[in-house]
């Protein structure tokens, strides 16, 4: 029991020794500071709650009375809003303004509970042939507002479709790649806690192969001196900070190759895709022609 909280939920006021004085008067204080009953104990504030007949659970009750008026409001907005929905009139609809889809503009009717809703509009688009997937825009005051809200929603999601095709066309390659080199670059593990075998390094301890993620920095400094790849951070001062590197026409040319003779999943597709590279590789630019002249020399 807080009776202090009794006291403010009770009385709406802060529980102050002023307060106290106010309804319960000057001389009921007196008498309980008589008392040594001071107004920062407890027992003050416990006192001048049996004066003014402060139930002892009056704080905890008041929260729970407002806890259930609080549900039954939102539970009534909740029905209002559903109402509002339920009777949306449509007053656009649009199949021409992105390909596959059909935009439409409702307005809400009239409420009297929900003002902030009331002739609300509110725009939907749907993906032809998914009746599942329907993005919704904001409420707004303004027809074009909401509509524009759903093309920039609809714009969004396939531009994260788009991205998410690039990836897994890409993963489907990069799978095989990437094991095939974290299993090359890795090493044994085994368990350093298991204790019934006397060799550590056996079939009973053994739990995997473990790799860096990191590409191995001599590898990538080999393939630069054959001219395949350049690292231009290595040229500077952040030799130590190197974060990517960049392969040369010579590297993508080789790169191209042994893809085209390697036997993994959905690599002729990604081959297809960068088919325009071969322009760039037979292409000559003037820096090719000095570094072939340079290099005759």
């Amino acid at each position: 029991m807080d009776a202090r909280k009794n006291f403010e939920a009770y009385t709406s006021l802060k529980p102050l020794k002023k307060n106290a004085v106010q309804l319960c008067g000057e001389e009921f204080i007196k008498s309980l500071i008589n008392k040594k009953i001071y107004a920062k104990a407890d027992e003050f504030w416990i006192e001048v709650n049996k004066n003014l007949s402060i139930p002892d659970d009056y704080y905890e009750q008041k929260q729970i009375q407002q806890q259930k008026e609080q549900d039954k409001k939102q539970q009534e907005e909740e029905t209002e809003k559903q109402r509002l929905m339920d009777q949306k009139e449509l007053v656009k609809q649009d199949n021409r303004i992105r390909d596959n889809w059909i935009v439409k503009v409702f307005q809400l009717p009239k409420s009297e509970r929900l003002k902030d809703l009331s002739q609300k509009y509110l725009a939907e688009g749907t993906l032809i042939g998914d009746d599942q997937l329907l993005l919704s825009s904001h409420f707004s005051s303004n027809m074009y507002e909401a509509r524009n809200q759903v093309i920039n929603s609809i714009d969004n999601f396939e531009r994260q479709q788009r991205k998410e095709l690039s990836f897994l066309k890409h993963y489907k390659v990069l799978k095989q790649i990437y094991m095939i080199f974290l299993y090359l670059s890795g090493w044994d593990n085994y368990n350093k806690f298991l204790s019934q075998s006397q060799e550590k390094r056996c079939k009973e301890n053994f739990t995997g192969v473990e790799s860096w993620i990191g590409l191995e920095f001599s590898i990538l400094d080999k393939l630069e001196e054959e001219g395949l790849l350049e690292q231009p951070q290595t040229k500077g001062n952040n030799y130590k900070k190197r974060t990517y590197v960049q392969l040369t026409k010579k590297g993508i040319r080789m790169t191209r190759e042994l893809l085209k003779n390697i036997d993994l999943e959905g690599v002729d597709e990604l081959l297809e895709d960068r088919e325009y590279h071969e322009e760039y590789l037979h292409y000559k630019t003037s820096i090719d022609l000095r570094r072939e002249q340079e290099s005759g020399d």
